[in-house]
């Protein structure tokens, strides 16, 4: 098939594109301008320059497409690229560009948390856009990860390097939970749902086999790398850990924004029993995914 990609040189979107090339398919990936260098050299890859905030610099590309996928995302405001304009304003601009031009499905790459009942404006702002496919009267599939981990992921490799520590701190107690996908999944689903004409019309969550709680995911990961007892876990308290992050939205800089706090303390999870149901496989547990090679980011020395 001919697919219209967006986030091709970003963490899933380069292993999504990695997975459909292995199938065969043509790609056109949308890169923004002096970006290009950052794609491989593939005969069944066409790069397109356009600025993902200003939809007139690309939609003309889109027609001629069969599919067209959506993984372009961020996790923190910065000036100049915010929530409402990178999750909920320019991909309304994509899905009506595939509409006009008679794709047979649109894939969204959104995120565990944005549905009807979201309280942040992260998830919120991906819902907006979730909704907009159904609306078209296209088919489609909406696919909400929790965190997505593998070789080249961010969470992950700022994990690990809180695990190497000889004192890991940790907000709150460390209880809350979180379901971890590998990225081989995820990209394995949107393979499925690209060539399965009977995943359509379809919102699914997308998480690891099991939930384990965030100390329970720094334990692991600092075994992996060695340390025999695991993390050694200390707890910061959550009024400490709101002025840290009050710090980070005023300075535009630091470990967490008090959004991603929020986040972090509610905790993300859910039953993946539908997304099994629905693509006939069982995503990897998170300890049987970091064994996986190149997959717990070597930490240095120096590091430690």
């Amino acid at each position: 098939m001919r697919i219209f990609l967006t986030g091709a040189t970003g963490f899933i979107g380069g292993h999504i594109m990695r997975s459909l090339l292995a199938r065969g398919h043509h790609l056109t990936c949308l890169v923004r301008p002096g970006s290009r260098s950052r794609l491989p050299v593939h005969p069944h890859v066409r790069q397109v320059e356009g600025d993902w905030l200003l939809p007139a610099s690309w939609v003309g590309a889109v027609p001629g497409h069969a599919v067209v996928i959506n993984s372009i995302g961020i996790i923190r405001e910065q000036r100049g690229t915010s929530f409402a304009a990178v999750h909920t304003a320019a991909p309304p601009a994509l899905f009506a560009a595939a509409a006009e031009s008679g794709v047979s499905k649109i894939v969204q790459i959104s995120a565990l948390g944005a549905d009807a009942q979201a309280t942040s404006r992260y998830h919120r702002s991906k819902y907006v856009a979730d909704r907009r496919p159904a609306e078209l009267g296209v088919p489609y599939v909406v696919l909400r990860p929790s965190i997505v981990y593998g070789p080249g992921d961010h969470s992950m490799r700022l994990f690990a390097r809180l695990a190497a520590l000889p004192i890991t701190p940790v907000p709150g107690d460390g209880q809350y939970q979180l379901q971890p996908v590998h990225i081989n999944d995820l990209a394995r689903a949107v393979v499925a749902a690209v060539e399965r004409p009977d995943l359509h019309a379809l919102t699914v969550d997308v998480g690891g086999a099991h939930a384990l709680t965030f100390a329970a995911i720094l334990d692991t990961l600092a075994r992996r790398q060695g340390k025999l007892h695991g993390a050694r876990i200390l707890p910061i308290p959550w009024p400490l850990m709101r002025l840290v992050a009050a710090i980070t939205d005023r300075l535009g800089v630091g470990p967490i924004t008090r959004e991603e706090l929020g986040m972090l303390r509610r905790g993300n999870t859910t039953d993946i029993a539908p997304f099994v149901r629905a693509f006939g496989f069982t995503p990897l547990s998170f300890e049987e995914g970091i064994r996986m090679r190149g997959e717990v980011h070597p930490i240095s020395s120096r590091e430690k």
